[in-house]
């Protein structure tokens, strides 16, 4: 698995079209292995990335007091590193699960668009769309890349593995988004309503 995990990172992050065809007969553990592999690089290094940053920002903070600062950083700076382990540790069991809960959300919608291949194509096609997030993810702020990167895979994996339409692949992708974008602004707008109707001097 190792040996073509070079080869099917290349062909997915530059040529989606091509590959997707050639791994819709393959099985669903071929692509598990290839998303456990770059999940672990992924779980990692963001663990990593965000215990550095954490520790930083402690150490920034702390030296605001010259006296007891430094002392206190050197206690507390350390434990960044367990937190970092247990994030990375976190980030790896989750992702292990998660790909499958998303994968039968998505699938919900590719029935809707009228695909017929069966649940087990659309969470192939997430797991190895999955590789620009967990290759550049880790990355502050570049890792919007690799989510939009991911996205434009996944409308190629659903149009080869779904048996969709490019149009129809491009609708199963951005109704959820949209959807769950339109959610959140409903659920911020009713949190502000409730903050405000709550507080005492609204009524004052």
């Amino acid at each position: 698995m190792i040996e073509r995990l070079g080869s099917d990172i290349r062909s997915i992050l530059l040529k989606p079209s091509d590959f997707f065809p050639s791994i819709k007969n393959a099985g669903l553990p071929l692509a598990y292995q290839h998303y456990t592999l770059l999940l672990i690089f992924f779980a990692v290094l963001a663990g990593i990335v965000r215990m550095i940053g954490n520790s930083m920002k402690m150490m920034d903070f702390m030296m605001a007091f010259p006296v007891f600062g430094p002392i206190i950083a050197q206690k507390i700076c350390p434990l960044f590193t367990e937190f970092g382990l247990l994030l990375a540790l976190g980030t790896f069991l989750i992702g292990l699960y998660l790909v499958f809960i998303l994968g039968g959300l998505l699938h919900a919608f590719v029935l809707l668009a009228g695909g017929e291949e069966g649940i087990f194509q659309t969470i192939k096609v997430l797991m190895y769309a999955a590789t620009p997030v967990f290759l550049i993810g880790w990355i502050p702020v570049v890792g919007i890349i690799g989510f939009l990167w991911s996205l434009f895979i996944t409308v190629h994996g659903l149009k080869e593995c779904a048996g969709l339409s490019y149009l129809r692949s491009i609708m199963v992708v951005v109704v959820p988004i949209a959807l769950l974008v339109l959610f959140l602004v409903l659920l911020l707008g009713l949190i502000a309503s409730l903050t405000k109707v709550l507080n005492p001097l609204y009524w004052m």
